[in-house]
């Protein structure tokens, strides 16, 4: 589960149907799209050698915005342009990104199911 906190994303163990900060869609575009706050995660903010996703207003044009699914099943995203995969679990709560990729790393779902997060 993802919600936005300030301008961070961080990843938790329970979701709310109720709440719309814990949803996100994929605009055409190839970004990710938070319905509560209508920004989009960005990979562009570096604390003490890690990376973490913000939020901020989307931009089609903007580079650090555009994400994509990879891995056998799609169940890992990938940042475009710096080729970072999302994680979380490195940073305390913070959705950070890392340079390697490992099958161990965490895979992201669609919210109540177990269909990758690129799924209809």
């Amino acid at each position: 589960m993802l919600y936005t906190k300030y301008t961070f994303v961080l990843a938790g163990e329970t979701c709310s149907y109720d709440n719309w900060d814990y949803r996100w869609i994929w605009t055409n575009f190839g970004q990710l799209l938070n319905w509560e706050t209508l920004e989009c995660m960005t990979d562009d903010y570096q604390y003490q050698y890690k990376y973490l996703v913000t939020m901020k207003k989307c931009d089609k044009n903007n580079q650090k915005q555009l994400w994509e699914c990879v891995g056998n099943k799609k169940y890992n995203i990938k940042q475009t342009q710096s080729g970072r995969h999302m994680y979380y679990g490195e940073h305390l709560q913070y959705v950070t990104t890392k340079n390697t990729y490992s099958y161990y790393d965490k895979k992201w779902t669609r919210f109540g199911s177990e269909k990758h997060v690129c799924s209809q």
